[in-house]
């Protein structure tokens, strides 16, 4: 998707013809859709290192549900910006993309 839109609930089924209802209201799942150049953090806090490295030094902690720009990517790491315009990375287990 390329634009914003209001959260939206999604009613599906599986329905096999000539209309036999087959699964229905089995439970709830959360649809989210964003741009591939955003990631969100997905813990209470991770860490944003100077190179995507566990070795190198945190430059700052982002909070659960901070929206980070995606600039880079190195092996699991992604290279982000910080809301202040900072560049740092973060490990990919600590987030969550579009393509994820």
């Amino acid at each position: 998707m390329t634009q914003d839109f209001k959260p939206t609930n999604f009613w599906a089924a599986v329905i096999e013809e000539p209309a036999k209802v087959v699964e229905n209201g089995v439970g709830i799942t959360l649809v989210t859709s964003m741009p591939q150049n955003v990631a969100v953090v997905a813990v209470d806090a991770a860490n944003v290192r100077s190179s995507p490295s566990v070795a190198s030094t945190v430059i700052d902690q982002v909070k659960y549900g901070t929206e980070l720009e995606i600039i880079g990517q190195s092996a699991d790491w992604f290279k982000i910006r910080l809301p202040d315009k900072r560049e740092g990375w973060v490990a990919a287990g600590w987030i969550v993309t579009a393509g994820r």
